[in-house]
């Protein structure tokens, strides 16, 4: 018969196993186009039903998961640290800090992510002194803590650690943009105008614009050929800048993406040209549709995608020559979905219908004049994938001034509340604001 142990350790296991599948699933989806925000909203439930379980399980299934991590990818490390935070004490939190050391992206995005909606603030003077003293590691994982939480305690952090050898990196940028620190803007175009590849370039022009760096726009402008300029060019630049991107590297999807959140239509015939292109093709159709909303939707085959590691030698070997992965009945794999249409025959019909409706020169998102209030539904909108609304609100941020603290990873129900502050916000100011008219830091640019 199986003891009471082995039977528990069996269920906290199981949970913890689908935790960490659903933390994984949910990191996965925030960059994916295809899914929502409202699609999170499912991974969040399923993986917090199980870290419930996990909870009530105590010490021993704490013990479990912190076994997990230490050899474990993302999912247990964000299970641990999760489970970690809500000990009563801190040092079963230190133990595991102790004997962890994350070193690749995405572990440290997941120490993040559990710390930061799970770690009592009454613990965060102790966690930084020891990522000071004992493990500076943690340095950068703190620093994004406290400025995720907006906490002076990280201005603190960045003043003492800025200049050090142990280094904060990409979560300096990163900080500094949350925490206001405009005392470290000089530093930014430093790292910039060097162009030193140990930093995020592209968070470190997102931070300046963010610090309101007036003079960003055509600095980026200038170096449109890097791929760190694109985005951060569509946030802030002005009439004329979707040129820059399309002299940079066309076939980019970043310099595609960023015609469409510029929303200028003088980039329309490039973006349906880039139709032709089947590497571009979705990239294209989703900026066409930012700047017109055309609604045009196709509905369209998309095979199963190749998984080497269960294909046996002759199916690995008949997709190679190009044949399509089968199912169990002898068909192709695969599903019909519904996409914005990548037709360029459609497109053209549409665009001869309508041109004549926009005006070259203003901005447009979703064939309207663009206003702060078409971004904040666009925000909204639950089809809207997470990186457009992510862009959506820098827009809103760096062209318009809106103060609101939003991130992707915020928990839906936390979102939520932070729609309901830019909505308020756009309630008192969308009138500012010349509808289609081009904004940098709440200040109309010239043509």
């Amino acid at each position: 018969m199986m003891d009471v142990d082995t039977f528990n350790r069996g269920l906290y296991e199981e949970h913890l196993e689908e935790a960490a599948f659903l933390y994984e699933q949910r990191a996965l989806g925030l960059e994916d186009l295809e899914l929502t925000w409202r699609d999170m909203a499912d991974y969040e439930s399923r993986r917090d039903a199980h870290l419930n379980g996990l909870i009530c399980g105590g010490d021993h299934a704490f013990a479990v998961s912190r076994e997990a991590a230490l050899d474990g990818g993302p999912g247990e490390l964000f299970c641990a640290f999760f489970l970690a935070c809500r000990q009563r004490q801190i040092e079963p939190l230190l133990a595991l800090m102790r004997d962890i050391t994350p070193n690749e992206e995405d572990q440290i995005a997941a120490i993040v992510e559990a710390l930061i909606p799970a770690c009592p603030h009454s613990w965060l003077n102790q966690i930084v002194a020891f990522a000071e003293n004992t493990h500076s590691a943690y340095l950068p994982i703190i620093l994004r803590v406290l400025a995720w939480h907006r906490n002076p305690m990280g201005l603190d952090l960045l003043s003492r650690h800025v200049d050090g050898d142990n280094g904060l990196g990409g979560a300096f940028p990163w900080a500094c943009g949350r925490l206001g620190a405009r005392t470290y803007m000089s530093h930014l175009r430093r790292i910039l105008e060097a162009q030193n590849k140990q930093w995020d370039l592209r968070e470190t022009a997102l931070a300046l614009l963010r610090l309101g760096d007036s003079e960003l726009a055509p600095f980026l402008a200038k170096r449109a050929r890097k791929p760190w300029t694109r985005l951060a060019l569509s946030l802030c630049g002005g009439p004329g800048d979707g040129n820059k991107l399309m002299n940079a590297t066309p076939t980019s999807s970043s310099s595609l993406l960023g015609l469409g959140i510029l929303g200028d239509v003088a980039g329309v015939p490039a973006l349906l040209g880039y139709l032709r292109r089947p590497q571009v093709a979705p990239i294209a159709a989703r900026a066409l549709e930012l700047i017109t909303g055309a609604g045009l939707l196709e509905r369209a085959w998309i095979p199963e995608e190749a998984d080497e590691d269960v294909l046996s030698p002759a199916e690995l070997e008949a997709w190679r020559r190009g044949e399509p992965i089968l199912n169990p009945n002898g068909n192709p794999a695969g599903e019909y979905v519904e996409r914005i249409s990548e037709n360029i025959n459609a497109w053209l019909a549409w665009w001869r219908q309508h041109e004549s409706a926009f005006q070259v020169g203003k901005r447009y998102r979703r064939g309207q004049f663009l206003t702060p209030r078409l971004l904040f539904e666009g925000m909204q909108d639950p089809k809207t994938p997470g990186m457009l609304r992510e862009l959506a609100y820098h827009e809103l941020a760096i062209r318009y001034g809106c103060n609101a603290v939003f991130e992707l990873e915020m928990p839906v129900p936390l979102q939520d509340r932070v729609l309901l502050q830019i909505e308020k916000w756009v309630d008192e100011n969308n009138d500012r604001f010349q509808a289609g008219a081009w904004y940098c830091h709440g200040q109309m640019m010239g043509a």
